[in-house]
């Protein structure tokens, strides 16, 4: 088993322990290894969840910091799943956006991420959500990129599924029928850039 499946047993002691073995087994170093601290972060705070009987929606100003700290630091899943909760629970706006050159006062105005997305021709949509047995996303690229990836995760980060999109618009099914009933982030990431939202699975 991994640590995902032994976590969502509620086998928390099996998934620390293999979790805690990752870095000597596979000698991570440097990014790897802080990649590796935000995972364990990260699986700290669903295991206090599961204890403690609260949700995602419920988290105190030191877990907030912790996400906030991963999400900023991180480029990879352990940020992005922060990012998705941030966003999805707590309105928290991350963009990487170009710097705009000019007007100082541009430069001090709040962007929503989301009109930028469009503006570069970044969009998706999800439907049904809630959904039951599949779910379809319809998305349109920027005309100069040849893929994408859209990457669906749990509350926790923990990735539930991936596909590689290609073309400018359209329709990627995912089959839900296997998964357990919940709210899941997913992720279309383009060129640096990203968008993030929630589905909710219901069955």
């Amino acid at each position: 088993m991994h640590i995902a499946s032994y976590a969502e047993e509620g086998n928390y002691t099996a998934a620390f322990s293999l979790a805690n073995a990752l870095p000597s087994l596979y000698n991570l170093q440097d990014k790897e290894l802080q990649e590796h601290t935000n995972y364990m972060q990260l699986l700290d705070l669903e295991r206090t969840l599961a204890i403690e009987n609260r949700k995602i929606t419920g988290l105190n100003n030191t877990e907030l910091a912790v996400l906030n700290s991963i999400a900023d630091s991180s480029d990879n899943a352990s940020g992005a799943a922060s990012k998705g909760i941030l966003e999805t629970y707590y309105g928290n706006h991350f963009c990487n956006c170009p710097e705009i050159v000019g007007e100082t006062a541009f430069k001090s105005s709040y962007v929503n991420p989301n009109d930028v997305n469009k503006i570069y021709g970044i969009e998706i949509s999800v439907k049904p959500n809630p959904a039951k047995d599949w779910a379809a996303f319809d998305y349109t690229l920027p005309e100069n990129v040849n893929n994408a990836t859209l990457i669906i995760t749990d509350v926790f980060g923990k990735t539930i599924a991936h596909f590689v999109l290609s073309g400018i618009q359209g329709q990627q099914l995912w089959d839900t029928r296997g998964i357990v009933a919940g709210t899941y982030i997913y992720t279309l990431k383009v060129n640096g850039s990203s968008k993030t939202g929630k589905i909710v699975i219901n069955k």
